[in-house]
């Protein structure tokens, strides 16, 4: 059994395994899968096991519940959660200093790159705000500007985010 990432966490008061599926494409049997992957959880650490698949692009997602029914009979109803990067706000995630998802900021919905490039050099490298505004104003392909959010929430420092910055120049728009 390969999960993607299995977490001891404190939830509501109490010790639960927070079990984390990353999630690119839209796979039919992706509930069933969650459920075998609960299984093995629940039956290592028993301990409540919250499963939940995080998907960074808008693709079909599994939706909860699993119902394995036989005619009227539930046989089993078995709940996961999703979450959907692409439709969250990166500028909240800014705003919160929630530190642990800034690597994640790209796939996020509302995602105004040069705001949220200006928001963590502010935060974490504000000696650096001019010269990272005057490089990318002249970006216009927003994979290179969703590299350089990663590369900067990323940075451990200023001096890494400095030698960083200096790399950047002018990339055309991807023609598709």
């Amino acid at each position: 059994m390969l999960t993607d990432r299995v977490y001891r966490v404190r939830y509501r008061g109490q010790q639960h395994i927070l079990h984390l599926e990353m999630e690119t494409g839209s796979l039919v049997e992706m509930p069933t899968r969650l459920l075998f992957y609960h299984a093995g959880i629940l039956d290592r650490y028993q301990l409540p096991v919250i499963s939940m698949v995080i998907y960074p692009f808008q693709v079909s997602m599994a939706e909860s519940p699993l119902q394995e029914t036989s005619g009227p009979e539930e046989i089993l109803i078995f709940h996961f959660k999703t979450l959907p990067l692409w439709k969250l706000d990166a500028r909240w995630f800014l705003q919160e200093h929630a530190v642990s998802m800034y690597a994640l900021l790209p796939a996020m919905a509302q995602n105004k790159f040069r705001e949220t490039i200006m928001g963590l050099v502010q935060e974490r490298f504000p000696a650096l705000q001019a010269v990272v505004a005057q490089k990318i104003a002249a970006i216009y392909d927003t994979d290179a500007l969703q590299k350089i959010i990663l590369a900067l929430a990323l940075a451990p420092d200023e001096v890494v985010a400095r030698h960083y910055v200096a790399t950047l120049e002018p990339v055309p728009v991807s023609e598709t």
